[in-house]
């Protein structure tokens, strides 16, 4: 599009950057590149890179290894890790409505046990902030069946 508007219209550089709302020097690396766009990243590191030596060593040694015990093997290594780091989790769900999210109370009882085994619990009672100008004090999702709305 940017060489179309550049070759065919004849429009200039600095039109072409303010028509689209990207800048001059973007302009000319697109008109001097002869390959289309592609966007590039350099790779980040992943939260997994810390364990993978630990993992790859015990499937080395136990290939048939079920993926249960090789979570429970390397799990040692990711609560150390955690411990004394802070982990914020919010949520417009009181506890007693997660079920509904997770499809079974049961399930969902158990990973909320897991989480706030060792959490401080902080419930703000109020109106949201984002809401504060429309009109709704709550979001549907957090009423209660005898909660006004």
């Amino acid at each position: 599009m940017i060489r179309r508007l550049h070759a065919g219209e004849r429009l200039p550089k600095a039109q072409i950057a303010r028509q689209l709302g990207i800048s001059r020097n973007t302009v000319a690396a697109a008109i001097a590149s002869t390959d289309p766009p592609a966007y590039s990243r350099a790779t980040m590191p992943t939260s997994f890179a810390p364990f993978e030596q630990q993992v790859r060593q015990l499937l080395d040694e136990t290939p048939s290894i079920p993926a249960t015990v090789l979570a429970e093997r390397s799990a040692g290594r990711v609560r150390r890790r955690g411990s004394g780091r802070s982990l914020i989790l919010t949520s417009n769900l009181p506890f007693a409505r997660s079920g509904d999210v997770f499809g079974d109370q049961a399930v969902a009882a158990a990973m909320i046990d897991r989480i706030v085994h060792h959490a401080e619990v902080i419930i703000l009672n109020g109106s949201s902030h984002r809401l504060r100008n429309t009109g709704i004090d709550t979001l549907p999702s957090a009423r209660s069946e005898n909660t006004p709305h």
